[in-house]
């Protein structure tokens, strides 16, 4: 990948260090800090609009990067690391990243950093979202870690790594033979690269993906699902032929057997994977790991996963707090959570949440409510213990 314009990239980042101590002093708003796209020429029109939360305590994080393709061509946006909220939906003016889907809500999805992770969960009426190429609802991208978002035919490479520049001479190659039982091999004429069976492949030319293939930055993905991998494209539409044998890859995720060929835009890549790997015998099995409940994950300071409080189907009318006799869910983490701290009536994707004038209180997202719509990603704090609304699973 190819920056075409440094001079632009470089007074851009003094720009917007220029309107952060703006920020800082309050002489302007954070929604007026705009971050353009590190790849291509700058062209005024991508900018993010932020929401600032202060619930928890700021990490020593890589910055979140997003990759997705406008106008036909792969844009990199990275989000500054004092904002913790965004939004991927179908108004640009409600959300940072758009999508243009006739499903797809102006807010449809909610991007949240708690701490040490980011949550990216869908919050729209309609089940349109994939991570990684399978049904799903949210993903955890911790430290170091990459994932790939599918809301109908526009993708999202969401990734927390390091970026350093990619130089294909150095890149280090194996031996397919040393193969062990947990991994497998992606080969490009007599070089090869052995991943492990539970990382995330991605192929193409961009210094983030695993595999380097000349030409698009994003090609394709290998993901897996217990102990199977499929292939599914990256590219925005079907000009680049993206197959496993002859079946397409394009459009769904198709699955990776021992000695499959990947055609990628007319290359040929071989895949391999150790015999000692015992794969089930019904290749066809596409799991949908979607789940119907809502949860309350408790996250200390710094975000750490703590107790998990899953939460009824909707229509549910529940009381909330430390006594377990009184309340139908009980939350006994923290002595200054109220014996019935607060009622909750439960939505298919949402949580009218109400204070039950407790004594230390009820918050989402850092403000003191005594009634409040709550949205997956929210961050709530019932006395001093922080939960955010996640999906079960």
């Amino acid at each position: 990948m190819v920056i075409s314009n440094v001079n632009a990239l470089i007074e851009n980042e003094y720009y917007i260090e220029y309107r952060k101590s703006q920020y800082k002093k309050g002489e302007c708003d954070m929604e007026d800090v705009k971050y353009i796209s590190q790849i291509g020429d700058y062209t005024g029109d991508t900018q993010l609009h932020f929401e600032k939360n202060e619930t928890l305590c700021d990490t020593m994080l890589n910055p979140l990067a997003c990759f997705s393709v406008q106008n036909g061509k792969w844009i990199r946006q990275e989000v500054p690391g004092n904002i913790r909220r965004l939004h991927i939906g179908s108004n640009p003016y409600k959300s940072e990243f758009q999508v243009n889907h006739p499903e797809a809500d102006e807010i449809h999805c909610i991007i949240q950093k708690a701490g040490t992770s980011w949550f990216i969960m869908e919050s729209g009426k309609e089940d349109i979202m994939m991570v990684n190429g399978f049904p799903k609802r949210q993903i955890q991208l911790r430290q170091n870690q990459s994932g790939v978002v599918h809301l109908g035919n526009k993708n999202f490479v969401f990734s927390t790594q390091k970026i350093v520049p990619r130089i294909p001479e150095n890149e280090v190659y194996a031996n397919s033979s040393d193969l062990g039982e947990t991994q497998y091999c992606v080969s490009y004429g007599e070089k090869s690269k052995i991943f492990n069976l539970d990382k995330l492949c991605l192929i193409g030319a961009d210094p983030l993906c695993d595999f380097y293939l000349p030409g698009e930055p994003f090609y394709a993905m290998i993901a897996h699902y217990g102990k199977r991998l499929f292939l599914r494209s990256l590219v925005e539409d079907d000009h680049i032929p993206v197959e496993v044998g002859v079946e397409s890859a394009y459009d769904n995720s198709v699955t990776l057997k021992p000695g499959s060929c990947i055609n990628i835009g007319g290359v040929e890549l071989k895949f391999k994977v150790s015999k000692d790997l015992r794969f089930t015998q019904n290749f066809n099995f596409v799991p949908d790991p979607k789940s119907g409940n809502l949860r309350l994950l408790e996250i200390d300071y710094q975000g750490n996963p703590g107790h998990s409080f899953v939460l009824p189907s909707t229509g549910h009318s529940i009381t909330i707090g430390r006594d377990s006799e009184q309340c139908s869910l009980s939350i006994a983490v923290s002595p200054k959570i109220s014996r019935v701290h607060a009622q909750a009536i439960v939505y298919d994707k949402a949580l009218m949440l109400i204070d039950n004038s407790a004594t230390n209180g009820t918050f989402v997202n850092n403000t003191r409510v005594k009634r409040r719509m709550v949205h997956p990603g929210d961050i709530l704090r019932l006395g001093n213990a922080n939960f955010i609304l996640c999906f079960a699973g």
